[in-house]
Parts: C-alpha cells; sequence; structure tokens
C-alpha cells in the first residue's frame, strides 16, 4: 500500500507543479440528444492559437495563459460554436453539441496508418484497459529490420530493457525477458497471438517453442508486468502478436523470397481478400540453412489461414487456424576453451530437435452498443517437442552409445470472455472490464533411450518400460478478473483491479533410479488473489505520468517437478514463486519533435527457483533447481526518439530520420536468504546494462536503420560462477553487435538487403543445461540476406 500512495502522491504533485503556471479547462463534449461522447472535436482559443481535440471519449484538456478569450469549436461536421469565458481558476465545463445526420452516396476513404515504427496503446484498446501501465506497440510494417530471420535485437531494438538470448539463427524461438527475469523462449511472458495462448502450458510449462513469422504480422504488443491481472498472473506481463488482417480488396498476392549466409533461403507467400461480409487470408513461410557451425542444419514451415465473417453491424466472427514445424540438427554446446579455440566447431554429430506446433482460435465480438462489447476466444492446441541427443557435458566425448530421447505431447484447451463498458459516474466518463477464463492443459512427457545412430530417430527403444521417466501433467485454470477506469478528473484516472485464479495441478506417472521405478502422484489446488492499482496523469497532450503496483505469480513448472538430465538435479520440495510488480514514469511528445518514455521499476520475487552449483561425493559438479532465495530487481528504462531532420528544418523534403535511444539499467539481487553462497550475488540473465541506439532513415520508397545493441555481462547461476570446466556455468561477457537493413518498394515490387552482425563479432548469449546440448551456444557471425518481394 505505501508504494501506492507514494505513486499518487508524486503524479500529483507533478501535476500541480507543472500546471500552476496555467488556467487549465478540460470537460467532455456530447451529442445532443444521444448523450454519447464526440470524438475528434477541436476546441480552440482564437486569439492565442492554443487548440485541443477531444479522445474517443470526448474529453479534452486546453493550458490557456490568459483569463479572458473566446473559445471555438469545430467537429467534422462543420459546427460551430463560439463563447465568451472568464477564468480566474482550473475550471471543467461539460459542452453538448447540436448534431445532424447527413446521408451519404457509397463512399471510400483511405487513411495514412501511423508511420511510426514505434508507438503505445490507447488507455481503451479493444478489450483491455491500459492506462496508467507501461505499454509498447511495435508497428512491423514501419520497421527497417531483417524479418526474414525475426531478427530480435533489431525487431525489439526500440522496447527497453528487453534481454535477448539467441536460441537458433532463425528467430524460430524468441528468447527476451526483462527486469532481471528468465528470458529463455519468454517463459515470464504471457505469450498469445490474437490474444489467446500459444505456450506449452500457460502454468505447467509457459515456454513457447513457436514464435509467428514477423512477415506473418500486423504488430506486437507489450505491456509490462502490470499486465498480470488481465492477462495472467507472470511476472513478465503480456507480449501479444497481433496477426496480419485480410487485405480489403477483392484480392491481393505477395511473394517473398530471401537467400542469405550459410545456405539460407525463404519463401513467403501471403494471399487475402474481401468479398462482400467475407474476408480471408492465407499464408505460408518456409525457411531452411545449412547452418554456420558444424552438425547445425534446420527446416521450418508456417502456415495460417483466417476467415472473417461481419455478419451485420452488431457481429463480428474471426476462424484462425496456425501450423509450424521445423527440424533441426544441433551442433551442442562448448566448453570456454571450446569455444575461445574455435567457436564453430561442434563435438555432437547426433543431437536433434523437431517440433509441430498447431493452434485453432474462433473470436467472435457482439457489439451491444456503442459503449457496452462483448468478445469470446475460444483456443485449442495440440503440439510436440522431440529431442534426441546426448545431453553430457562438451568436455566429455560422445561414446556413441544409446541416445537421451525427450517427447512432450500437449493438448491445450481454453477460452475467455471479455466485457467492456462505458458508463458515466460523477458526470465523468468511465469503462469497466471484465472478463473470465477457463483453461485445461494436458501434457504427455517421456524420456528414455533412442537408438545411437545419427540420423532424426524419434522412437523409443523400450516404449513400454522407460529408462527415464513418464508422466502425464495436468492443469486447470479458472480465472475471474476485473478493471476499472475512475476519472477523477478529465486528466486524472485511477484504475484498481483484481484477480481471482483457482489453479489445480496434477502430476503422475514414474520415474527411474539405478534401474528401478519410483512411482509418483503430486497433487496441488490452490486459490489466491491478485490485486493492483495504476493511475494516470494527462498533464497535458505532451506529458502523462503514470505508474502502478500488481502482484504476480509463477506455478511450480513440470520441467520442475521430474526430468532424469545428467547436469541438473531437482529439489522434490519446490514451491510456487509469488511477488509484485511496480513503475512509475513519464512519457509525452516534444512538438512532434521528440519522443520519450522514462520509468522507475521494482520487482520483488519471493521464493526464486534457480540454479545452484554443487559437487557430489565424487566431486562431479552439478546443478541443484530449488527455492534459492527471494530477490529484488530495481533500475529504470528510458526510450528517446528525435527527429533530426524535423529538428533541423520544420518542413524538409528529404525524408525523415530518427535517432533512438533505448536504455536500461538493472540491479537484480538475491535477498532474504540463509545461504551465504548466495546472499546478495546477482541473479543468472540480468545484466545491470542494456543499450540499443540506432538511426533510422525513411524517405518515399526507401526505409533503412543502422543499429548497435550493447548487453553487459550477466551470470548464469545463483552462486555467480565465472567459468567452469564444462561450460554450463560461468559468466556471459558482455558483447556488442552492429546490424543494418535498408529496403526499397515501388508499387508491385520490393528489395532488401540486410547485414546482421556488420562488425563480425565473436559472441554468445546463452549457457544451456541440456538441450540443444549443454554448454556454451555461439552466436552467428557476419551474415548477410537479400530479398526480393512482388505484389499483384
Amino acid at each position: 500500500m505505501k508504494y501506492i500512495l507514494k505513486i499518487v502522491i508524486l503524479i500529483f504533485l507533478a501535476n500541480n507543479c507543472i500546471a500552476q503556471k496555467y488556467f487549465s479547462l478540460n470537460g467532455i463534449v456530447i451529442a445532443s440528444g444521444t448523450n454519447l461522447p464526440l470524438a475528434g472535436v477541436a476546441i480552440f482559443v482564437n486569439d492565442i492559437k492554443q487548440e485541443a481535440t477531444t479522445d474517443s471519449l470526448g474529453y479534452f484538456v486546453l493550458k490557456i495563459t490568459q483569463n479572458k478569450f473566446i473559445l471555438g469549436f469545430k467537429d467534422r461536421q462543420n459546427i460551430d460554436l463560439n463563447l465568451d469565458l472568464y477564468l480566474t481558476a482550473d475550471t471543467s465545463i461539460d459542452f453538448v453539441m447540436q448534431s445532424k445526420t447527413v446521408l451519404l452516396d457509397e463512399v471510400s476513404i483511405v487513411a495514412e496508418l501511423q508511420k511510426n515504427s514505434h508507438t503505445i496503446l490507447n488507455d481503451v484498446e479493444n478489450f483491455s484497459i491500459n492506462s496508467g501501465r507501461k505499454t509498447d506497440i511495435i508497428n512491423i510494417k514501419e520497421v527497417a529490420a531483417n524479418k526474414t530471420i525475426n531478427s530480435s535485437r533489431q525487431i525489439y531494438g526500440r522496447i527497453s530493457g528487453v534481454n535477448i538470448i539467441e536460441n537458433d539463427a532463425a528467430g524460430i524461438q524468441l528468447g527476451i525477458g526483462t527486469r532481471g527475469l528468465n528470458p529463455n523462449r519468454i517463459t515470464e511472458f504471457n505469450a498469445r497471438q490474437n490474444g489467446y495462448d500459444i505456450a506449452a502450458d500457460a502454468f505447467g510449462y509457459p515456454e513457447s517453442y513457436y514464435t509467428p513469422p514477423t512477415d506473418f504480422l500486423q504488430k506486437i504488443e507489450i505491456i509490462r508486468g502490470a499486465a498480470s491481472l488481465q492477462y495472467g498472473p507472470q511476472f513478465g506481463g503480456l507480449l501479444n502478436f497481433i496477426l496480419l488482417a485480410p487485405s480489403e480488396k477483392k484480392l491481393s498476392v505477395s511473394n517473398k523470397f530471401t537467400a542469405g549466409s550459410f545456405g539460407f533461403l525463404s519463401n513467403n507467400t501471403i494471399v487475402s481478400g474481401t468479398k462482400k461480409k467475407l474476408s480471408f487470408l492465407l499464408a505460408l513461410n518456409q525457411k531452411s540453412a545449412k547452418g554456420w557451425r558444424e552438425n547445425s542444419s534446420y527446416k521450418n514451415l508456417n502456415s495460417l489461414v483466417i476467415v472473417n465473417w461481419k455478419i451485420n453491424s452488431h457481429f463480428e466472427n474471426s476462424f484462425q487456424y496456425t501450423h509450424m514445424t521445423y527440424q533441426m540438427k544441433q551442433a551442442g554446446g562448448l566448453t570456454d576453451l571450446q569455444f575461445a579455440e574455435n567457436a564453430q566447431q561442434s563435438f555432437r554429430q547426433r543431437n536433434w530437435f523437431d517440433a509441430q506446433w498447431n493452434i485453432l482460435a474462433n473470436d467472435f465480438t457482439y457489439k451491444i452498443d456503442n459503449n457496452f462489447k462483448l468478445n469470446a476466444k475460444i483456443f485449442y492446441m495440440f503440439s510436440h517437442r522431440y529431442s534426441v541427443g546426448n545431453l553430457s557435458a562438451p568436455n566429455i566425448l560422445d561414446d556413441q552409445l544409446d541416445r537421451d530421447l525427450q517427447k512432450d505431447n500437449y493438448n491445450n484447451i481454453g477460452a475467455e470472455i471479455r466485457l467492456i463498458k462505458s458508463y458515466k459516474l460523477f458526470e465523468k466518463e468511465n469503462t469497466i472490464l471484465a472478463g473470465f477464463r477457463i483453461y485445461n492443459g494436458k501434457t504427455k512427457r517421456e524420456q528414455g533411450f533412442g537408438d545411437s545412430l545419427n540420423d532424426a530417430n524419434f522412437e523409443f527403444n523400450n516404449p513400454e518400460s522407460l529408462e527415464g521417466s513418464a508422466f502425464d501433467f495436468v492443469s486447470i485454470n479458472y480465472a475471474f478478473f476485473t478493471e476499472n477506469i475512475f476519472r477523477v478528473t478529465p486528466n486524472f484516472s485511477i484504475t484498481p483491479g483484481v484477480r481471482i485464479e483457482n489453479l489445480f495441478t496434477d502430476a503422475k506417472g514414474y520415474y527411474t533410479v539405478e534401474s528401478k521405478k519410483e512411482l509418483e502422484n503430486k497433487k496441488n489446488d490452490r486459490i489466491f488473489p491478485l490485486f493492483g492499482i495504476t493511475v494516470s496523469n494527462k498533464v497535458n497532450t505532451s506529458l502523462e505520468f503514470y505508474g502502478g503496483i500488481a502482484q504476480s505469480y509463477n506455478a511450480v513448472n513440470f520441467n520442475d517437478i521430474r526430468v532424469v538430465n545428467k547436469n541438473i538435479v531437482v529439489d522434490s520440495n519446490l514451491k510456487d514463486v509469488s511477488g509484485y510488480n511496480s513503475e512509475l514514469g513519464a512519457r509525452g511528445n516534444f512538438r512532434n519533435l521528440l519522443f520519450y518514455d522514462v520509468n522507475l521499476f521494482y520487482l520483488n520475487y519471493q521464493d526464486r527457483i534457480g540454479l545452484e552449483s554443487k559437487v557430489d561425493n565424487q566431486f562431479n559438479a552439478y546443478q541443484f533447481r530449488t527455492n534459492i532465495a527471494d530477490s529484488r530487481s530495481y533500475g529504470f528504462e528510458t526510450l528517446v526518439e528525435l527527429d533530426l531532420l524535423k529538428l533541423a528544418a520544420k518542413k524538409s523534403d528529404l525524408g525523415k530520420l530518427f535517432f533512438f535511444q533505448a536504455f536500461s539499467f538493472t540491479n537484480a539481487t538475491y535477498i532474504n536468504t540463509k545461504d551465504i553462497f548466495v546472499l546478495n550475488n546477482t541473479v543468472e540473465y540480468a545484466p545491470k546494462t542494456i543499450y540499443r541506439s540506432g538511426l533510422e532513415y525513411k524517405h518515399k520508397n526507401i526505409k533503412s536503420s543502422i543499429q548497435i545493441a550493447y548487453t553487459s555481462s550477466q551470470y548464469t547461476d545463483a552462486g555467480n560462477s565465472e567459468a567452469s570446466n564444462t561450460g554450463i556455468n560461468g559468466i556471459i561477457p558482455a558483447y556488442r553487435v552492429v546490424d543494418f537493413t535498408i529496403e526499397y518498394s515501388k508499387k508491385m515490387w520490393g528489395l532488401s538487403f540486410s547485414c546482421n552482425n556488420l562488425l563480425n563479432q565473436t559472441y554468445f548469449t546463452r549457457r544451456a543445461t541440456g538441450y540443444p546440448g549443454p554448454g556454451i551456444l555461439p552466436s552467428d557471425p557476419r551474415s548477410i540476406f537479400v530479398g526480393l518481394e512482388i505484389k499483384i
């Protein structure tokens, strides 16, 4: 509670300090007879050229520097209203405008979309409330980046504080984290696509082996930790991939072919169109490469089907099917010495990975009236991930014996219903959101011996009696959530919220110890509430203060219950993790020249699960996975974007040249533990500084960017090991990478050129403990990609 009070007090003080030089006039503009808010009404002071425009709820705020003035109104129908006013103090007035109805012939309206590659979410957008939260939108079409390989450094370049680990060179698996949280396969985020789940299991195994190809995307929405109340209790918040919408033309076809270093080939085809109330989109993405390292190659295929039906002005329905499959030959990890000698070498010839992802979803929207809407999403995911190989540490030669084979099969079904309504309270327009979610996840996990050959064979030698383990995991979740924007004044709002979770998990099966089967059946049923509150103070159209606090929760992972791994021992008494996120920030736009977003954050993580380095009776090093300690992360995140050409000249025919800089500082340490070898240590995968900066140039048909990305050193275990003879534990040294992309398009065709790792740095971002092979996983050197796109 004390954090909430501090945030509220600071925002009120900031408002008073800034506003005391002006008189503030604010209010609501509504239509006569309907009492509905009028958006887009221009409100201006005639003689001093001050102006504001009403938002979607009819609100406006004007800062006026004189007492007496003439206030003018003009809406899109050119209805004028002029008033003589005299102010002696800040004033709030609601205005009623007489509207008129005009019947028009059929017209075509062409709107130019936002041309910034980075924006933020509105306070109320679709079926979400975002007021007071730190939000980001990546507008994919406007990003000059290597989209073909989902280049995370470029795509997420403007998202401050994002720590990136590179699981593969094609961006098939995404690995990002913020504020000292685990970046492995976006496990700390609530990962969604068009608002529905894509992870293996939302609670039991929240890792995602599937990431939509960037060529399939319209935008990416990111909401930090305070998203836990609306989307699920994960500490990282929401990561939502918004797919392309069908073309409004009768038929549209595009094909993009890309070739690149190390045998890379990619083909992306999209066919879409609209006829009357029906629209569709079909997309196919294929890519393959031989790989830079020895014993590495991959083949990847993604397909997408969307069919939309606008039944009438009130009903809309969208059916969506996503399919992904890929198979990789994996080079395995290296020790520190092996990496220093030759990062390209490999000591594993028999390691393979295979995954297939299938997601069916139906999205139904019902518009009850202009202020009341309902949305229902139903989704079903059936998928698998298989891996086979030698998972011994890289300093041990391959014994050429039977390989370790692990197979997961997932069957998840869920539904989420949301209602959002605008209503008046004390003459102020408020918004309430309420929703219910039901989810049933089933995972069948098996581990045993496969054959001793070199090919991609994923069949067990003894399927009826596995040498490792066989478990059926179940997670059942019911959740109710609600939030409400209360507008204290037209520019200051408070949004409290609550989420009630009921989570049941069940793990039933056996594991083998010295050829003896040990039966296990673990059930856990818990109900827990999560509370939070955010505040927003929009001082004017150029400055907003925001902040909030929200509780979070992580369940014990299926991976943590029972997996036989030579390099890891799991504590049998693991328990769930809880904590909270808080933040306070300011953002705005100065004269359309400078966009800024600066915020402080504090993250509390209780009973954190992590890896502790230990030595067995025979002096062999291994990792012990347990509730190590509480941890806390604090720091700040900043983003600055400056239009250099507009700064130099108000009007320029040379296009736009943006300088951007995203910087974060994070201090993440372990606290509240009796283990003196962990106390006050740095949390693993929590670099203190992450810095990305670059130039982005846009002019007519040309779009290009050059970016430098720097990440400071980070540890990979709670003991803060500097190095080890296995390569599994140790530090990840600081690295600095430069990327360049240029795109040219004209009417029916386009060209693209990208150079990743322009300066050819040798570096790595991850030390694996198991799959895809323990040890250091080197990142790719300089690589070049050339693409040709044709649109019809």
